[in-house]
């Protein structure tokens, strides 16, 4: 099976790390998505949980590595990357909402 398995569910937790990573944009370091969606963990516990989180990713082919990290691997979701089923690769944004000023 080439480009990774897609059609299998992920985690919660995984779909959450998807999500933020695809809406925020960018590479990001296990370090820096654990800090993100598990502020009250202690850095070593956040890392390990975001790791496991890319590597599931990863294997599906929802994720893709920074091709230009050299010392530090980051990830992120592109244009390239497979969606989890019902989901896009394109970033969610919220409508504006415009108000009068009072």
């Amino acid at each position: 099976m080439s480009g990774g398995d897609s059609t299998g569910p992920v985690s919660p937790d995984t779909l959450a790390a998807w999500l933020l990573l695809r809406d925020e944009g960018g590479y990001w370091t296990v370090g820096e998505l654990g800090r993100e969606l598990r502020p009250d963990a202690s850095p070593r516990l956040a890392a390990s949980q975001a790791g496991r989180w890319v590597s599931a990713l990863l294997r599906r082919g929802l994720l893709a590595a920074n091709p230009l990290a050299v010392r530090v691997p980051s990830y992120g979701v592109t244009h390239r990357c497979l969606a989890p089923a019902g989901y896009s690769v394109e970033p969610f944004s919220q409508p504006l909402n415009f108000c009068e000023a009072s």
